[in-house]
């Protein structure tokens, strides 16, 4: 059984489409994969539980289409009727090739690919997910490009959510311990930003310069360095929520940038979205990975990369383990959750 994927074409391709029409009445048989096609995969797959939905017709999804089909109607010659009748035109083809078709489709159900498992590691994230899927709204858009994308108002509510909360504590100064250096607001580090960055960053949002440029004195502090020096300035400044998300959207175009370079296959906004958010707090090693599996069109082993970054002990990193849980069902499902 062939796998059929985004910028295919051919009569399997059309067969696909004709039982994709059960689950978007939209798709056209015309044989060739293209954006609106594998949306409708996923579609179908979210709708029947399949695990990954990743928009790819391979053997397990083939099979539940088929044997979806066949489940909806009485006998074998009813459900080709209703796939014929979905398919519209499949009859100016001639008979040998309707004849064709239905051999394709009926190996399709008679093949019996195990279902893929969720990894232990990911089921807090996925499952919930997945069972929602089976019946919550689809999240809108078809696959395009990254290179022209940018964070949606969801994903950067997404992000700022997992950076600052409501905004309230994170309006000062802070070290928020780890590996990172003197924070301000949804995760503006200072410890690898030159001294005039901070400056021109902080009169953006409407700072005076004086006290930018006594903000930007933490440029490159780290460890107790950075601890000390946030404890000592709590003081300095105190942004308010508008100020804070000033900086999240002008701040975060460095890290949009990390996926539109790296990402080379067409992505959908929340797949966007989700990685953006994990390139700004990407754990050691853990940003090469990701791209390399997303690449490959392998979200499920992307999103394992993400939870190893939490480390050995998760009970000490609470929020970074409902960040990672959080963007694996985002990258996954589209939950901006």
């Amino acid at each position: 059984m062939r796998v059929l994927r985004l910028g295919m074409s051919g009569a399997e391709v059309g067969t696909l489409q004709a039982l994709l029409r059960f689950y978007d009445p939209t798709v056209t048989a015309d044989n060739k994969f293209g954006p609106k096609t594998e949306r409708a995969v996923r579609t179908a797959q979210r709708r029947l539980g399949l695990f990954p939905p990743d928009g790819v017709a391979g053997p397990q999804t083939l099979s539940a289409l088929a044997k979806a089909a066949k489940a909806r109607t009485a006998s074998q010659t009813s459900w080709w009727d209703e796939v014929k009748q979905m398919a519209g035109g499949l009859a100016a083809r001639g008979s040998a090739a309707m004849d064709a078709i239905e051999r394709e489709v009926s190996s399709w159900f008679n093949t019996s690919p195990a279902p893929a498992a969720v990894p232990p590691r990911m089921r807090r994230s996925i499952e919930p997910a997945r069972q929602r899927a089976t019946t919550a709204a689809v999240p809108p858009g078809e696959v395009r490009s990254p290179k022209s994308m940018r964070l949606s108002l969801p994903g950067r509510q997404f992000i700022f959510r997992h950076e600052a909360g409501d905004g309230s504590r994170t309006g000062r100064v802070h070290w928020p311990e780890g590996a990172s250096g003197v924070t301000i607001g949804a995760g503006y580090d200072m410890r690898m930003r030159s001294k005039a960055s901070i400056v021109a960053d902080m009169v953006a949002v409407r700072v005076d310069p004086a006290t930018a440029a006594r903000i930007a004195e933490a440029s490159g502090l780290a460890g107790s360095e950075a601890k000390n020096w946030a404890k000592a300035n709590r003081d300095l400044v105190n942004l308010t929520f508008a100020q804070q998300v000033a900086l999240q959207n002008h701040d975060k175009g460095s890290f949009e940038n990390m996926v539109r370079t790296r990402i080379t296959r067409p992505l959908h906004q929340y797949e966007f979205d989700a990685l953006v958010s994990f390139a700004g707090n990407p754990g050691k090693g853990g940003w090469p990975k990701v791209v390399n599996f997303v690449n490959a069109n392998k979200n499920q082993s992307a999103v394992n990369v993400m939870h190893e970054q939490i480390g050995k002990d998760p009970a000490t990193q609470p929020g970074l383990l409902n960040r990672r849980h959080d963007e694996g069902r985002l990258l996954m499902y589209g939950e901006y959750r």
